[in-house]
């Protein structure tokens, strides 16, 4: 999968801006502010429908203008593909090849970006649902089935916990919707596991090949209730809906499902949070990108497009060597910098862009 070109139009601080990109390593060197994440932000966009950075999308149209259109042209393994995103105060419209896509379900994964920024540091430290979020944000862009359970189960969490507010309900409604949420849960969990499970298997042997330190690495999926066989599983899902009914009531809250579910992370058998360092912790996050590049291209069988936002500024050369020797050698990677000295290194031809004040100049140098 890689991206031949990149055209934006009022999008962050962007009135026009059009790249044609390269398949090996782009580089986008400027100064800060200058709209080098913005580039990236763009393309994580149109790969999840989500901003990495902010919540409210109408933020993403440039100053006065009613809306913002981003569109790439995508070559895949199946032939080229041009998707078009446009975001209005309104709410967002979707295209492939020019016809218009209805369903986002449709639209989401048709890229697929693994993305690093600055805060996936926080990963560990924060509140479960980003980790959550994680998981949801990933499986979904690879199956809209997956992302239908997601939707499904978000809809029937919403209902169960309005009628547990109310005063006087019917609890065979409750039963009911304890049934539909358990159908969803049980899809979500399985997919969540295996997911975890995958990037497990592969993240310690990438953060012993990037760090000096070895250390014992485990990613386990946190979730209450789990059983190999579906009629068990919802069997005693079920049982813990009714155990915890009284406290759900209580509290007008649903306290059992997928919604309350996270990662744990072991640094030799510790909470990882509580004693590696910020530098482990980077390391710890490279290893589970390059895992979820193994687990893409496992399911696609095809590459990502790779997109890192800062991601050598606090690392050493000899990390950096080992990271981009670690990365695929066909993975189209889109890197923002502010100088080149931490990729004078890098033993492959680059393709730089210099970015100031929006303005994009386009120069190449081989670093041998």
């Amino acid at each position: 999968m890689k991206i031949n070109s990149l055209q934006l139009t009022n999008f962050r601080n962007y009135k026009k801006c059009q790249v044609q990109l390269s398949s090996g390593i782009n580089v986008l060197l400027g100064e800060n502010a200058q709209g080098k994440t913005n580039l990236l932000e763009s393309l994580s966009f149109v790969s999840s429908l989500r901003s990495f950075r902010i919540n409210n999308e109408s933020q993403l149209i440039y100053f006065d203008k009613e809306a913002s259109k981003i569109k790439c042209e995508l070559e895949k393994t199946t032939g080229l593909k041009s998707l078009s995103v446009v975001i209005s105060k309104e709410g967002k419209s979707l295209m492939i090849n020019d016809t218009l896509i209805k369903k986002s379900s449709n639209f989401i994964g048709e890229l697929n970006t693994v993305l690093f920024e600055p805060s996936d540091l926080g990963f560990f430290e924060d509140a479960p649902r980003v980790r959550r979020r994680f998981m949801d944000m990933e499986l979904t862009k690879l199956s809209s089935s997956y992302l239908s359970h997601v939707n499904s189960y978000s809809r029937v969490l919403k209902q169960r916990n309005a009628l547990l507010k109310q005063l006087e309900f019917d609890s065979d409604t409750l039963d009911i919707l304890d049934q539909q949420l358990i159908n969803h849960h049980i899809v979500i969990v399985k997919n969540r596991r295996q997911f975890i499970d995958f990037l497990n298997t592969q993240c310690n042997n990438y953060f012993n090949q990037l760090s000096k330190a070895k250390a014992n690495l485990k990613l386990i999926y946190k979730t209450d209730v789990f059983h190999e066989n579906d009629n068990e599983f919802k069997k005693h899902c079920l049982e813990k809906l009714k155990m915890n009914r009284q406290r759900d009531l209580y509290f007008k809250l649903t306290h059992f499902g997928a919604h309350r579910d996270d990662i744990v992370s072991l640094f030799n058998d510790i909470q990882l949070s509580q004693v590696a360092s910020q530098g482990q912790k980077r390391l710890v996050i490279l290893s589970m990108k390059l895992a979820l590049i193994d687990y893409i291209h496992d399911k696609l069988n095809e590459q990502p497009v790779l997109l890192l936002d800062d991601v050598f500024s606090e690392l050493d050369k000899d990390h950096q060597k080992k990271f981009i020797q670690l990365c695929p050698k066909d993975i189209q990677t889109i890197i923002t910098t502010t100088d080149l000295i931490s990729l004078e290194y890098i033993n492959k031809v680059i393709t730089i862009f210099d970015i100031k004040e929006v303005e994009i100049t386009l120069r190449r140098k081989s670093i041998e």
